[in-house]
């Protein structure tokens, strides 16, 4: 009930690993009677970015002042334009600094900590970097698996969203520009300079623009990626239906040009102009399996 969930929070910091679990499995309990297993979520942003476009589900429970101030920094503009510098293949993709000094500094304050530990990382996962308890500014970043999986140990590492469909997700950490590695290093430069301070990695992943839309809109990006898995499913299918009808049919014409080259008479020979006019072009391989097995003079009679 809501005052059992108010009563648990309450007692938090007194009894933490007990009541963690038992507020853990609460938020659970109430995302199943959601019918969603991570419950009903609170907003959804789109992202497009060099990578690929995909949509972030925020949860406000999660994390509220994580969630809160994400959502400030979307409705800014604050990430249009920015720069993925932190790229590691199978952990994470960080971002967070403004192409703008001045965005940044408009933007660059941080934020009360969120209860960590109540929800599990998972590729997709979209937390605030920092650097321990009070650190969390604007730094994010999105996790990917396998090692990014194994977050949420440290103060700072919350989350507050999930990529929206894992298609999506896929296709941007496949697309992600890996070969700059962790640029954490260039993180001062950024911060005062912007973009500028990255000219010299040009190839680097961009954030064209991320903005929110209504749960209505995230529904049909993924309807719409659904219909194009159905219609690649339906042509890999009608394919193959394809390619079958084929091999029956080269059987048969095998068989029907086998029986004329045994026969060998003039008025069976007259039905193979019509055959090869048919089969000419397409199946060499098989007039070179008909001559192996008739003589040198099968090829040169077709």
């Amino acid at each position: 009930s809501k005052a059992t969930v108010s009563v648990l929070y309450w007692d938090y910091n007194t009894r933490p690993t007990m009541l963690r679990l038992c507020l853990a499995v609460v938020l659970l309990m109430v995302s199943g009677c959601a019918g969603n297993k991570f419950g009903t979520s609170d907003a959804f942003v789109r992202c497009e970015t060099t990578a690929g476009d995909f949509t972030l589900e925020l949860y406000k429970r999660w994390g509220p002042s994580g969630y809160q101030k994400f959502m400030e920094l979307v409705k800014a503009g604050f990430f249009d334009g920015q720069l993925v510098y932190r790229a590691i293949q199978g952990f994470v993709a960080q971002f967070g600094i403004a192409a703008d000094p001045e965005m940044q500094k408009a933007h660059d304050k941080v934020i009360t900590d969120d209860t960590m530990g109540l929800v599990p990382f998972t590729a997709g996962t979209l937390s605030f970097a920092g650097s321990g308890p009070k650190s969390r500014s604007t730094h994010m970043f999105i996790a990917d698996s396998p090692r990014g999986e194994r977050l949420g140990k440290k103060e700072h590492e919350v989350p507050i969203g999930r990529m929206y469909d894992d298609r999506e997700r896929e296709a941007f950490f496949k697309n992600l520009v890996y070969k700059y590695g962790d640029l954490s290093h260039k993180q001062r430069d950024l911060l005062e300079q912007g973009n500028v301070a990255l000219e010299s990695f040009p190839d680097l992943t961009q954030i064209k623009t991320c903005y929110k839309i209504k749960p209505s809109v995230a529904k049909k990006y993924k309807a719409k990626l659904d219909q194009i898995d159905k219609e690649a499913a339906d042509e890999v299918l009608r394919q193959e239906a394809e390619a079958q009808r084929k091999i029956e049919d080269t059987k048969a014409a095998i068989v029907r040009i086998e029986k004329i080259l045994e026969a060998k008479s003039p008025k069976t020979l007259k039905k193979l102009p019509h055959l090869l006019k048919h089969w000419a072009g397409k199946e060499l391989e098989l007039l070179k399996s008909l001559e192996s097995k008739h003589g040198v003079g099968a090829e040169e009679e077709l």
